[in-house]
């Protein structure tokens, strides 16, 4: 029995509207970054950014190359650090044009950043993934953070796939969190393959799957195999199983984990029978909503919508 209540390859609300930033949404992203950054850099700050953003901008490749260089390694000191603390206004703006952008966790050094690179021309994609790799491979620590989680607002998204799986694998938490974290590109880009490894890493390195964009809209049945043996590892070693494990698995149910979550109900803990519900509850198959009903006290707590996953941890 393999049950799935939405495609496993499915990738909702995108679609063109942001998938690379030419033309006008290019523009209006660019409008956007420079009305945010303009209201919160002094003046000093604000007319160094425009006078570097318009030297990259420049025809002369070399020449635009080594100004991004120079300024994207100077920008947090010539912008400062500070938190971007967008307000409602300006995140219905991020996310109306780029589905599922929420620059809470931002910094102005980093949405500094981000600006120059898109500063840069990229009518010639092969010339700009080579400046873009030269860029990756010459940054620090807090320059590839802020790299990786631009990656939804970069132009060229589809060939930048293999650059975010090399995030993925990343051995620095930062950096695999920028990617995975509050980051709608993985949700559009991504192949099924890094993004299974992209959840299942988030729980060996303890980072929230509830962050994650688009976890329940990309469950897909290896996924659901994959988490549910991880489940059986912890548990043979007698060790806690994260309740958030069972987010996108109850969304992609087959048999095995269907005795799973038969085990979390009868033999869990609070945590883990809230989680079961809260999987069965919202699941579309049949064998999942009649096992909840065998517990009626867990469907009545999922039914009545004062479960939320965010609450489990």
């Amino acid at each position: 029995m393999k049950e799935c209540s939405t495609s496993g390859n499915a990738v909702l609300g995108s679609g063109g509207k942001a998938s690379t930033m030419h033309g006008m949404s290019g523009e209006t992203l660019v409008r956007l970054l420079d009305t945010w950054l303009s209201q919160r850099l002094k003046g000093e700050a604000w007319q160094w950014l425009q006078d570097a953003c318009a030297r990259v901008a420049q025809l002369e490749p070399a020449a635009s190359e080594r100004a991004l260089f120079l300024a994207f390694a100077a920008a947090g000191r010539r912008v400062g650090r500070q938190d971007l603390s967008p307000v409602a206004d300006e995140l219905a703006q991020a996310g109306e044009l780029i589905t599922h952008w929420q620059p809470r966790a931002w910094s102005l050094d980093q949405l500094a950043r981000v600006r120059l690179v898109l500063s840069l021309r990229d009518a010639d994609p092969t010339s700009w993934l080579n400046t873009l790799d030269k860029l990756f491979a010459a940054s620090g620590l807090e320059e590839l953070v802020a790299l990786y989680q631009g990656l939804p607002l970069l132009p060229h998204g589809d060939r930048l796939k293999e650059r975010a799986a090399e995030g993925i694998r990343a051995n620095m938490r930062s950096v695999f969190a920028a990617v995975a974290l509050d980051n709608p590109y993985p949700e559009r880009w991504l192949e099924q393959g890094p993004w299974n490894q992209m959840v299942l890493k988030c729980l060996f390195v303890d980072c929230p799957l509830g962050r994650i964009i688009g976890l329940e809209r990309r469950a897909n049945a290896a996924l659901t195999r994959m988490l549910c043996d991880y489940a059986h590892e912890r548990w043979a070693a007698k060790r806690v199983v994260n309740p958030q494990l069972w987010r996108p698995v109850g969304v992609c149910i087959d048999a095995g984990a269907l005795k799973d979550f038969e085990r979390l109900l009868e033999q869990g803990g609070p945590a883990d029978r809230q989680a079961a519900a809260l999987a069965l509850g919202g699941s579309g198959a049949p064998a999942a909503q009649a096992l909840l009903a065998r517990h009626p006290g867990e469907a009545a707590a999922a039914a009545s919508g004062q479960l939320l996953w965010d609450a489990l941890v």
